[in-house]
């Protein structure tokens, strides 16, 4: 077992939102024209290999992180299927407007 795993403190829980929130930004930010599909299935595996539990909406909680940070400007998706996810910086930044 690796430090990840051991020390991942969502080990035992259904990946939400707010975990997807968390790992999207751990694995994405700051890349450009990921797809849709690759963010979920690395997420949720991600997730699940850490000791995360498995659930039917793993999915839908992805896609709802993804929403939030497309209200809050921190990722856009200018082509069907692909996000832009912003650096950590840039986040912080829109924050200070707001």
């Amino acid at each position: 077992m690796n430090d990840e795993t051991t020390n991942y403190k969502y080990k035992g829980k259904y990946l939400d939102k707010c975990i997807a929130a968390e790992l999207i930004i751990g694995m994405f930010e700051g890349k450009q024209g990921i797809q849709r599909k690759i963010i979920g299935d690395q997420i949720i595996k991600i997730h699940i290999d850490r000791g995360g539990l498995p659930h039917g909406n793993d999915n839908w909680s992805v896609t709802l992180a993804l929403e939030g940070f497309k209200a809050l400007r921190f990722a856009d998706n200018p082509d069907r299927g692909k996000w832009n996810i912003l650096t950590i910086d840039e986040m912080i930044t829109r924050l200070e407007y707001l």
